[in-house]
């Protein structure tokens, strides 16, 4: 059975040349940039941290000497944690590219591919926070960038697969999220971003936001969508939980082994 999204508005004529153009100037911006990113993480990761709080996965002089003991190297460390950016962007783009080629007249899955293309690549491994450290000239293109991905990944759960807002009050819960989102990217050291505020508060916050989420596809599935829109969510709860796994995985894996 298909699983690809499909909506009730269907491009044609010149905004599908509009809209195709546009989603494939801004996937090409993107992946420009994630590529660009790749060397300044490398060199960022494998620079031993001597400060207080290191950024990103620098680790310490106490465990360069740790590696060194296992036979280890620090480029090791930073090959391995480049090779999963990689990988969890390729995986993102490969779907969006699959998407795009097959259902880009449809509007509502150009939002999708779109989503998977800015979050996969920008927001959610966080790869492009060096390349606008080391660059401040990117800082201002890269945070919009990583701000439509976060916002974009919390709006695909509240409309998919109708691209309508199920139940109504997810919409309100969409422009309340831009609120909450704006300042960490655009005012970062400011009290109203999640930056500033205390660990459990942003784990609350975003529990509560992406938990809504969850709902709204398991509402959707047993009250209003019918067999085909059913599968569809099913395929999406499955690539969410995949994620989000792999993402859990990776964190409890660098926990357990410092």
């Amino acid at each position: 059975m298909n699983a690809q999204p499909e909506s009730n508005i269907h491009l044609h004529g010149r905004w599908l040349l509009i809209a195709r153009t546009a989603w494939l100037a801004w996937a090409i911006l993107v992946v420009a940039l994630f590529v660009a990113s790749l060397p300044v993480n490398f060199e960022h990761t494998r620079t031993v941290c001597a400060q207080a709080a290191c950024a990103g996965v620098q680790i310490t002089p106490e465990q360069a000497q740790a590696f060194q003991a296992l036979g280890l190297s620090v480029d090791l460390l930073a090959a391995y944690s480049i090779a999963i950016y990689v990988v969890f962007a390729a995986v993102y783009f490969a779907i969006a590219l699959v998407i795009f080629a097959r259902r880009s007249d449809d509007w509502l899955a150009l939002f999708v591919a779109f989503t998977l293309v800015t979050f996969g690549l920008a927001t959610g491994p966080e790869s492009l926070d060096q390349l606008a450290a080391g660059y401040p000239a990117w800082w201002l293109p890269v945070q919009f960038i990583s701000f439509i991905g976060s916002v974009s990944i919390l709006i695909f759960l509240y409309v998919f697969p109708t691209g309508q807002f199920v139940p109504r009050w997810t919409r309100w819960l969409a422009i309340l999220w831009i609120v909450v989102e704006a300042p960490h990217y655009f005012f970062p050291d400011s009290t109203f971003s999640r930056a500033t505020w205390p660990p459990v508060l942003v784990v609350l916050v975003f529990a509560g936001f992406f938990g809504a989420g969850v709902f709204a596809q398991i509402y959707r599935y047993r009250r209003v969508s019918d067999l085909a829109q059913r599968q569809q969510t099913k395929w999406v709860v499955f690539g969410v939980t995949a994620a989000l796994g792999g993402l859990l995985g990776l964190s409890l894996l660098f926990l357990i082994i410092p």
